[in-house]
């Protein structure tokens, strides 16, 4: 959101929300030193950046090896096709590093809160729909971008041919 600066404390709004998270990363970082994780972790956050830039997303933060990335209500359609491309690139410079690591990309759409956080003048993002986009993979899909259905309903219909529905198997678990 170009204007994300310019939203006040407290203000809520519906967006997307979007969670990446490389798939092996703590193995990765195990089998290599330091420097080279943090090499990585350069690559993809700039590489993350340089995509969002020129978008009406925000990124919000990065959490290790993971990002936390926004779009306006009036750009979800917009903002998955951006994702469809950063996990792409991101997982075709990983390939090329020899890394058996891959993107996987989380989207919700929902409300969220904003809130300025002291002392480093940031913002955050909170709210059951953050909650609901950090948990909608738990772990099945690694290495895919998965939308939950408040999000493929904002798709346009080209954008949707790029999905498949999954409807999970029907489990019984006891107390």
């Amino acid at each position: 959101m170009k204007d994300f600066a310019n939203v006040k404390d407290g203000q809520t709004l519906e967006a997307l929300i979007c969670v990446t998270d490389l798939t092996g990363y703590a193995k990765m970082s195990r089998e290599h030193d330091l420097s080279f994780s943090l090499s990585i972790l350069k690559d993809v956050a700039e590489m993350t950046a340089k995509t969002v830039k020129d978008t009406p997303g925000h990124i919000v933060k990065y959490l290790g090896d993971a990002s936390l990335i926004i779009f306006p209500n009036e750009c979800v359609d917009g903002g998955i096709r951006v994702l469809l491309g950063l996990k792409k690139g991101i997982d075709e410079h990983l390939a090329r590093k020899k890394l058996s690591s891959k993107v996987t990309a989380l989207a919700h759409y929902g409300e969220i809160i904003v809130g300025r956080l002291e002392p480093f003048d940031s913002i955050d993002i909170l709210g059951e729909a953050v909650n609901i986009a950090f948990t909608l993979d738990r772990g099945q899909h690694r290495g895919r971008l998965v939308i939950s259905p408040q999000a493929f309903r904002k798709l346009k219909p080209e954008t949707r041919k790029s999905f498949h529905k999954f409807t999970p198997p029907t489990v019984y678990l006891s107390e």
